[in-house]
């Protein structure tokens, strides 16, 4: 019953304050590292259906400020700035320092000051992390399907971003087909979380797990309405894995995951994020291409 009346208090919340303003956004921190994917990523996600950018920028970087000047223009970004004094270094400090010191407080500070009457619904995303619909081109689509839930659960992918760096820099970061091993669950959580940030309490971790108000719980989703690709950065070291000469549409998901552990990379022969890569070209900015930062 409580659930219920939780619900009818944010329509009625809704009808007095208006609809918000975006219907999905995506909050993200950014580090001295992000310049290299930025324009990609906004342009990508774009194109699937966000509207609206709340990113927490870490540093006084010029670079990063200077791509992201014409979304901040159109009104498409939200810039806020997050500097945290730490004895270390950015690139030095351990994950988990900087995932509860910058990530967490970041993203509640989105849901308690930011978000809650601007954007119906958010996802928090790294940059080397894309949203997948299976099932249409928008993630609004099959977001309408869970208008009464507070979120919707789905699964993860890992693909070697790396080949590019020794290939060819004039790839997109969304064509890497090489399936891995996902990294360490505090780099990418093997499930992500579409919410109502109205309907946020905050945050645990790791990994980052919603906590809804009077216990609402998301649903979860399949895969194959909408899944989420995490690429390896390529500014990381990386090696080149033997590949398995099997197709991934014929197994398994636990013997996809056994081939995986064992160190080898499989041939994505899905390729379902491959039907964005002509119509991201067409969008991506003449004369500026993503990998000229010199970062790759």
């Amino acid at each position: 019953m409580l659930k219920w009346l939780l619900m009818i208090c944010l329509s009625w919340s809704l009808a007095i304050h208006g609809q918000p303003k975006h219907h999905l956004s995506i909050c993200s921190v950014l580090k001295n590292d992000s310049v290299s994917w930025v324009t990609e990523w906004i342009e990508y996600h774009r194109l699937i259906g966000v509207d609206h950018f709340y990113l927490y920028l870490t540093t006084n970087n010029a670079a990063i400020k200077s791509v992201l000047t014409p979304y901040l223009r159109k009104g498409i970004v939200s810039l806020i700035p997050w500097i945290v004094k730490s004895e270390e270094s950015e690139d030095t400090m351990k994950q988990a320092c900087f995932a509860l010191g910058i990530e967490t407080t970041a993203y509640e500070h989105a849901i308690y000051v930011k978000t809650p009457q601007e954007t119906e619904w958010m996802v928090c995303l790294g940059l080397q992390e894309y949203l997948l619909p299976i099932v249409g081109d928008s993630v609004l689509t099959i977001l309408q399907k869970y208008q009464n839930a507070p979120g919707i659960v789905f699964s993860s992918d890992c693909f070697d971003a790396s080949r590019n760096r020794f290939f060819s820099h004039h790839q997109l970061v969304i064509e890497n087909t090489g399936m891995i091993e996902l990294p360490h669950k505090w780099d990418s959580p093997t499930s992500k979380l579409i919410f109502k940030p109205s309907l946020c309490e905050g945050f645990m971790w790791p990994p980052y797990q919603c906590v809804f108000k009077q216990g609402l719980q998301p649903v979860q989703v399949s895969r194959s309405e909408i899944r989420l690709n995490f690429y390896k950065p390529r500014d990381r070291h990386f090696e080149f894995k033997n590949r398995a000469l099997v197709d991934n549409r014929a197994i398994s998901r636990q013997e996809l995951s056994e081939i995986l552990s064992l160190g080898y990379e499989v041939e994505d022969q899905e390729k379902s994020i491959q039907r964005f890569v002509p119509r991201l070209r067409e969008v991506m900015t003449p004369g500026v291409p993503f990998w000229s930062s010199g970062n790759y």
